[in-house]
């Protein structure tokens, strides 16, 4: 639904995701909302997405208030809020009906969920630099003083931590090359 609603709109709209159990930093965009780092989450849970993250609910309230009752409320959202692409569609998907005070719809966004994503979605795909193309530190050979790690390397993995570990590690051994490489220049 939302990406009919979103079209080509690629900006994710940041916010916080909490259950009962916990609190977590999520990300929404047209394929829905992705809880950052992945918790394990019941699917009959009720997940509540805060979109205005700085703003106190009576802020928003007297944002809203006041000014030309004929504009419509997506232009008052919009001109008064800044809430427009994934913030308004989520609104409009997870809000339905509208109450008359919006504020505590937009500090906690009731969004119920469908499950997880298939498992093929979740691991980490080949590409990215060849390891034939850096040196034992992870510098580039055609570019010295660069260093690659994490994502940017040619490499597979399963999903359970792995990706985070590869990343971290090659971040070290990369920083460590970096660092031993400016000593030798100073």
């Amino acid at each position: 639904m939302l990406a009919q609603q979103l079209g080509a709109e690629t900006q994710p709209a940041h916010g916080i995701a909490t259950t009962d159990d916990w609190t977590r930093t999520a990300l929404a965009n047209s394929e829905g909302v992705r809880v950052v780092p992945f918790g394990i989450l019941d699917p009959s849970a009720l997940l509540h997405f805060e979109q205005q993250l700085v703003t106190h609910a009576n802020w928003l309230r007297s944002r809203l208030a006041g000014g030309d009752r004929r504009e419509s409320l997506p232009n008052r959202l919009r001109k008064r809020l800044g809430l427009k692409g994934v913030r308004a569609a989520l609104l409009h998907e997870w809000g339905r009906p509208l109450p008359g005070d919006l504020a505590p719809l937009l500090k906690a966004l009731p969004v119920r969920h469908r499950g997880f994503r298939p498992l093929d979605e979740a691991i980490s795909t080949a590409g990215g630099l060849r390891f034939a193309a850096l040196t034992d530190g992870l510098m580039l050979r055609d570019r010295a003083g660069t260093f690659a790690a994490g994502e940017m390397l040619d490499w597979e993995a399963p999903t359970g931590g792995y990706l985070l570990t590869a990343c971290l590690a090659t971040g070290r051994l990369a920083g460590q090359a970096a660092a031993a490489r400016l000593a030798r220049r100073i």
